[in-house]
């Protein structure tokens, strides 16, 4: 065998598996590029995310604070308490009246 030829055919295989190495590390930098890239994009889906569900939770709150003092302001169980206890006075006297006769 000549020794050319031997030179040739192991520059061919150093170059063909440099050629696949580099190509392999190409995908490989792409890849992680593709991959850093949907975790950003994820990163900000999930911070879009919590902010509209505080602003939910604001409003949420706010609805029920709201609710709360229109229920509040709504009270009449004092003036309720008061006709009940008018109404047991004038039983009472009725009752006794009535064991009177």
């Amino acid at each position: 065998m000549d020794l050319t030829m031997f030179i040739n055919a192991a520059l061919s295989a150093a170059g063909g598996g440099g050629v696949v190495g580099a190509l392999v590390l190409t995908l490989y930098k792409h890849n992680l590029k593709q991959e850093r890239a949907q975790r950003d994009a994820e990163r900000r889906e999930r911070a879009a995310l919590a902010a509209k569900l505080e602003t939910l939770e604001k409003e949420k709150f706010a609805a029920l604070e709201l609710e709360l003092k229109n229920h509040i302001k709504d009270d009449r169980s004092q003036e309720i308490l008061v006709k009940l206890e008018s109404l047991t006075g004038a039983v009472q006297k009725l009752t006794d009246l009535t064991t009177r006769a």
